[in-house]
């Protein structure tokens, strides 16, 4: 049945019995002659009162009607053997749905019955919000697909759910039904006919949300916000990496409060972790802290004798560069010899080895593409003569013109390493 309220009908009966089983008694006259009976008149004499029923064609019909109404409203529906309810729940994957987990898994499984109706099979897909990642359950048991959630743990941000519930509803077509699980209930409205099941509660949270350091690296200083509507205070302590901990400390925010929490490495330590006293949201209750260090880049130059004042210059420019010619490079300087065509496939930087030199210089403006290896870059001060082009393929990306010449290429290759799968290197002509 859809409606099992519709069984309040049957109470219809007993008061169709009631009525029947209400009967009037007459006063009963002694009369001589039997023409006065016509004009007698049957008047109650004590009202109404409980008698026998009797069994006639109006309590029957009316009994009937009864049982015809309840049947309406309580809209029953037979189970065929072999129908299928399509069903795909979209699960919100932002990271405050894993406050919610337990929660979550206890209301589908009351809702998965009523979701699945009359039907004799569910097909079901779990999919999260985001679209590019993989189907969580594609089945026809419910109990597996609750089963999954227990190793599912949300902690992406905030995003729009509407490419996952378009690929959903591609998979269950337009007859099947589509529900989007959230704890926001902001959108109320949802595309591809989707309905909305919310679950969780407004919940205080008080975590951090980032972090800077000094000029020396010496010291580092925490953000740390309170989201919830009223001040709450939570303890905070550090933990060092011999495992030791800082005394614990109290910390009051009011609502919507923000506040830096400041403290200084130990020497010879590299990294520790600060943390806040647990809530229901443990994603944002610890911050590890690594000690800022420069990344040196190790380089090998193949470049000629005669750029010898371009490589001391190059690496007295740009700092943690280190060259070397025996430890595997993450950078080679390296020329470009027309006569050789040969280019390197590692990351490069490839200058033209040119033996005659020109005396006239390149005219034309000079305009750098929008990219993020030129933006904020002054070029208008750059003199370049006329050498032999570099050749450009279809696939290189220009990042720097003058006039009708690229003077910078990108080049993106994928050389074959020795164990025979593809890496991926850059090249700038």
């Amino acid at each position: 049945m859809t409606n099992p309220l519709g069984l309040l009908a049957l109470l219809g009966i007993p008061a169709v019995l009631l009525i029947h089983f209400l009967q009037r008694q007459a006063q009963v006259i002694p009369v001589s002659t039997l023409f006065l009976l016509e004009q007698t008149q049957r008047e109650s004499t004590s009202g109404r009162r409980f008698d026998r029923l009797t069994n006639s064609v109006p309590l029957w019909l009316q009994l009937l009607m009864v049982l015809l109404l309840t049947w309406l409203l309580v809209e029953p529906r037979y189970r065929n053997t072999t129908s299928t309810q399509q069903l795909a729940i979209v699960l919100d994957s932002s990271a405050s749905m894993s406050v919610f987990r337990e929660e979550l898994k206890t209301t589908l499984e009351k809702e998965l019955p009523r979701l699945q109706g009359p039907a004799a099979k569910v097909q079901l897909y779990l999919l999260t919000s985001d679209p590019n990642e993989p189907l969580l359950y594609s089945g026809d048991d419910p109990k597996e697909a609750l089963t999954v959630l227990e190793n599912w743990s949300p902690t992406a941000g905030a995003m729009d759910p509407n490419g996952a519930l378009r690929l959903a509803r591609s998979r269950i077509r337009r007859e099947g039904l589509l529900i989007y699980v959230t704890d926001n209930l902001e959108r109320t409205e949802l595309p591809f006919d989707a309905q909305l099941l919310a679950v969780g509660k407004a919940t205080d949270n008080m975590g951090f949300t980032g972090l800077s350091f000094s000029e020396d690296g010496q010291s580092w200083q925490a953000t740390v916000r309170n989201y919830s509507d009223d001040e709450k205070s939570r303890t905070w302590q550090v933990l060092f990496p011999d495992g030791s901990l800082s005394e614990e400390r109290e910390l009051t925010l009011g609502a919507d409060g923000i506040t830096t929490l400041t403290g200084n490495f130990p020497a010879g330590a590299d990294y520790l972790t600060v943390k806040l006293a647990d809530d229901a949201f443990a994603l944002d209750n610890e911050l590890p802290v690594v000690k800022p260090k420069p990344k040196t880049l190790v380089t090998l130059s193949q470049l000629p004798s005669k750029f010898g004042d371009f490589q001391k210059r190059f690496l007295a420019f740009f700092p943690n560069l280190e060259s070397s010619a025996t430890a595997v490079p993450d950078l080679t300087l390296s020329a470009y010899d027309p006569l050789l065509p040969i280019v390197p496939e590692t990351h490069s930087i490839i200058t033209i080895n040119e033996t005659a030199r020109s005396r006239k210089f390149l005219s034309g403006g000079i305009v750098a593409e929008p990219h993020p290896l030129t933006q904020g870059l002054n070029w208008q001060a750059l003199q370049s003569r006329e050498t032999i082009p570099f050749p450009v393929t279809a696939s290189d990306e220009v990042l720097l013109w003058q006039g009708q010449r690229p003077l910078i290429v990108l080049r993106e290759t994928l050389p074959v390493v020795e164990e025979g799968k593809p890496t991926r290197g850059r090249n700038h002509t």
